[in-house]
Parts: structure tokens; C-alpha cells; sequence
């Protein structure tokens, strides 16, 4: 898939093989996050991973031991098979597979209002602003004229996050609070 491309972006943090087929192609690699949480930063906590056993904190004193327990974690899931598959290719093998696969220069594909880059003035994290492709389509008429009828509408969106189980009330409230 790789064949003939200029550069390879991962975009999730489970791109263990794209910096590794970048280097295989000779082309260059580079790591996308689409939040600010994903990237090691003394500012936040590692994601969250329940299945792991992961807590959620906003303790600051706890975010560099969780970010060494996020790096351990990448290595013992899957450093052991990337580098057989690296050194079966004549490469080296890899110390730290979260560096490598996050680069010592990813990009931020996130709002910098919405989701800035904490630690500001560093110029290793390029913030590239949020990502959208316009497929060109309009919205259904119905849509249109539900929109155009009174105020804009609220919308929250959490992606596929495992959330709390109030959310849904605490965020209505927080609607209702706003007089929506």
C-alpha cells in the first residue's frame, strides 16, 4: 500500500508498522494526533484505558509515572513483534516504541482554540489545526430548514469515548444552564 508514496502519516496511536514501513520505502514518517492528550506532556494524564485497569486523574504529580506505564505498555503489547519483523528486514531494533512511533516531532490535527497544545512555546508538537474534508454535499432540505428555524441548536458530540455514566445528564444541565 506503501508503494510509491511521497510520506506516510499515522494518524492513531496504534500505527505500530507505519514508521517502519516509512523507513523500509526511504520516504518520510510523520505522526498525527488528533488530541492534545494523546502526546506525552507533563500538562495531563496518558487516555484512559479501562480494559487496562487505567483510573482516570487529574492529579499532576501522578502524569509522569502514568506516562512511563503508557511507554512500559506500548513496549510489552508489541515492541517484541515489531522488532522481529525490523531486525527480519535488516533494521534496527526499536528501544522506545511509543517514541517511535509519535516522533520526536508529531503533528496536533486538533483546533488550537478548542484543543491547544499545553505547553506553549514548545516547537516539537506542530499544531496543524483540526482536519475536514468537504465531501461537497449539501444537507437535506429538512435538515436546512430545521437549522434556519430559530437558534442555532446545541450539539455535543464525545466520539468514542467510554463515558461517565452522568454525562448525559450533566451535560443537559449544562445546556439548560445556558438558557438552551
Amino acid at each position: 500500500a506503501a508503494q510509491g508514496c511521497d510520506v506516510l502519516l499515522g494518524a492513531t496511536a496504534l500505527q505500530i508498522a507505519a514508521p517502519t514501513v516509512a523507513e523500509m520505502r526511504g520516504v518520510p514518517y510523520v505522526f498525527a494526533a488528533y488530541s492534545p492528550n494523546v502526546l506525552p506532556s507533563r500538562h495531563h494524564a496518558p487516555p484512559v484505558y479501562t480494559l487496562h485497569g487505567d483510573v482516570a486523574t487529574d492529579d499532576p504529580r501522578q502524569y509522569d509515572a502514568l506516562w512511563t506505564e503508557n511507554a512500559a505498555r506500548f513496549n510489552a503489547l508489541f515492541r517484541d513483534t515489531l522488532n522481529a519483523q525490523r531486525v527480519a528486514r535488516g533494521l534496527r531494533p526499536v528501544d522506545d516504541l511509543r517514541s517511535h512511533i509519535f516522533t520526536a516531532h508529531p503533528w496536533l490535527a486538533a483546533d488550537p482554540i478548542i484543543a491547544p497544545w499545553p505547553e506553549s512555546g514548545d516547537d516539537c508538537v506542530f499544531q496543524a489545526g483540526a482536519w475536514f474534508m468537504d465531501d461537497g454535499q449539501r444537507l437535506p432540505p429538512e435538515v436546512e430548514r430545521f437549522l434556519d428555524a430559530g437558534d442555532p441548536p446545541v450539539y455535543v458530540g464525545f466520539g468514542s469515548i467510554r463515558a461517565p455514566g452522568n454525562l448525559s445528564a450533566d451535560t443537559i444541565a449544562a445546556a439548560r444552564a445556558l438558557g438552551r
